[in-house]
């Protein structure tokens, strides 16, 4: 004869498992979005590029953007691959700014059409 202790047991271990996993992806999915928004904050302002170079990580070459902004002087704005993945020279750029200290912000490059 089965013990229907057994089956209770199983099914209760099962489901505080799966409740142990919707927390890990949660806290996973809180952590992702504070990361993505550590940038978010300070002001926006736009800027037009107007050359690329890089710099030295132990990881390797990073991209740096050069930018003159509205004002009329140029920054150095170190950024990642994928922020500027699609600028040219003469783009618009979105960037962040907290004080003095500029970042690219979450639009990233647009055509200076736009």
């Amino acid at each position: 004869m089965a013990d229907p202790f057994l089956s209770e047991a199983r099914a209760e271990r099962t489901q505080r498992g799966f409740g142990l996993l919707l927390v890990i992806a949660l806290i996973g999915a809180a952590i992702f979005v504070a990361g993505r928004n550590r940038a978010i904050g300070g002001e926006t302002v736009e800027a037009r590029v107007l050359r690329f170079g890089s710099y030295a990580t132990e990881v390797g070459e990073m991209p740096l953007v050069v930018v003159q902004l509205d004002n009329g002087s140029t920054a150095e704005v170190r950024a990642g691959r994928n922020a500027i993945a699609g600028c040219e020279r003469g783009s618009t750029i979105s960037l962040v700014q907290k004080g003095r200290a500029l970042g690219v912000g979450p639009k990233g490059c647009h055509d200076a059409s736009r």
